[in-house]
């Protein structure tokens, strides 16, 4: 009886552990629930004494050094929540669970300045200021797990709809719905100046105002494993990067500059920083505008894809000093020269996951290895051996393909030199083999597609 007495207790210790809650003994956590007793003579220490003002109860662990636990509910608050000291503020099960939304009146919602503050599973709503972050202001600390949303930074001169921050961290968590009137500022999910934004969706930004410089502002910080799509903006739809802006292992898809000024950019406006394994894809601007995919005037692109973005209905993916900026990348406008490709990256779709490489594509083991990268956004490991030649290179893009199965034989198909001219010119085609056995006896370049091919032979990997 004593020995399954002691499992029952480990076990309970196991269960406790899993939730999150077992470091929060009732004599260090102040409660908040919308059923409380408000008892603030008792500090909110127990369920039954929660407190129903989250104001009062994050004043109260500021200066007690405690933790915030609060319960499933809506808390409306007219007064930012300010965390300046060690404390935890906590939803109780998910985020969704857990709603805290303005009042009344014009407010940010949370401000943090501590390292070790922590705002974690709740979502965030209906911040709406004439100061920077209307969601968060931060200059410290971490956010994770929580979902902002509906939150209007929305004077001229602000930055950041949904967050704002100069040092700290998002992770784990979605904004979405944001907006930043800032003509002179932007950004309505994020302005950053340092920082790291981690595995974030960011998505459906900038439809209720004028929102300038996309979704995202970067004058410095980290955007790594995001995913940056359906936002919209007034000279640049996706994100805006300058100065040691880094940004890694990202997707950006399906943004839209609504301008209509010559300087709209669809996804990405780069005038500085790196971009590291990004995919750029069927991002769009205005006709006769700047550019669709990337609009870059300074810094690096490696090992990046930019494919299928449009300027009205003209491809432009990176039209402008593309070779100058780009290694081992690939978009259409590229030299093939220093790593860099022009073909067609053959994206699949794998598991619900799109922008995926396939086996056949050219961008596979095509980028060069950088030190610090082990995953790719879908947390596979980087790098793998994804043309079965048994030497692992990483591939292009934001996503790592897998290794080919056994028997697997794909054949990428690209062109090196010039792809459109006036005749006569002349096109070089190579065909690239991957998979368990790369031996080519035999090649057939059938070059009017009627299954008969014009030529033949065992030595023609490469053809003009």
């Amino acid at each position: 009886m004593k020995s399954g007495t002691k499992w029952l207790v480990r076990a309970v210790a196991v269960v406790l552990l899993a939730v999150g809650l077992a470091p929060w003994a009732e004599a260090q956590t102040i409660y908040v629930a919308t059923n409380g007793a408000h008892d603030a003579g008792n500090n909110f220490d127990t369920w039954a004494r929660a407190a129903t003002n989250i104001s009062e109860a994050v004043v109260l662990a500021n200066t007690l050094g405690r933790n915030v636990l609060v319960s499933n509910g809506l808390y409306m608050v007219t007064n930012q929540l300010v965390i300046t000291n060690a404390v935890k503020v906590q939803g109780f099960s998910t985020r969704g669970a857990t709603v805290i939304a303005k009042g009344t009146g014009d407010m940010r919602l949370f401000n943090l300045s501590h390292s070790n503050a922590v705002v974690h599973t709740l979502t965030i709503s209906n911040g709406y200021t004439t100061a920077d972050g209307a969601g968060f202001y931060m200059t410290a600390g971490t956010i994770s797990n929580v979902v902002v949303t509906h939150c209007n930074a929305y004077n001229s001169w602000n930055f950041g709809g949904g967050v704002y921050m100069s040092g700290g961290a998002v992770v784990d968590s979605e904004i979405k719905r944001c907006d930043n009137r800032g003509q002179y500022g932007g950004g309505s999910a994020v302005f950053m100046s340092a920082g790291e934004v981690r595995n974030v969706s960011i998505h459906d930004n900038g439809f209720g105002e004028d929102a300038h410089y996309g979704s995202v502002r970067m004058n410095g910080g980290t955007l790594r494993s995001c995913i940056v799509t359906n936002n919209r903006g007034y000279g640049t739809g996706g994100f805006y990067m300058q100065g040691a802006s880094l940004v890694e292992n990202c997707l950006v898809a399906g943004n839209t500059d609504t301008g209509n000024g010559e300087s709209a950019v669809g996804g990405i406006r780069q005038a500085g920083g790196r971009l590291v394994h990004v995919t750029v894809v069927s991002n769009t601007a205005p006709a006769y505008t700047t550019a669709g995919g990337i609009y870059v005037t300074s810094g690096t692109i490696t090992n990046c894809i930019a494919w299928g973005n449009r300027v009205g209905t003209l491809a432009s993916d990176i039209p402008v000093n593309g070779d100058t900026c780009a290694r081992y990348s690939t978009a259409p406008e590229l030299t093939v020269a220093n790593g860099n490709k022009n073909g067609d990256p053959l994206f699949t779709t794998v598991g619900g996951v799109a922008y995926q490489l396939s086996a056949a594509s050219p961008c596979v083991d095509a980028g060069t290895n950088q030190a610090g990268i082990a995953y790719d956004l879908a947390g596979t490991n980087r790098v793998i051996d994804g043309n079965g030649d048994t030497v692992a290179i990483a591939d292009m893009g934001c996503y790592e393909a897998s290794t080919p199965a056994p028997g697997t034989l794909a054949v990428s198909i690209e062109s090196l030199g010039a792809t459109a001219g006036i005749a006569p010119l002349n096109v070089i085609l190579k065909a690239t083999p991957a998979g368990d056995n790369t031996t080519i006896t035999w090649y057939g370049w059938d070059l009017d597609n009627n299954e008969d091919p014009e030529l033949t032979g065992s030595n023609l990997g490469q053809i003009t």
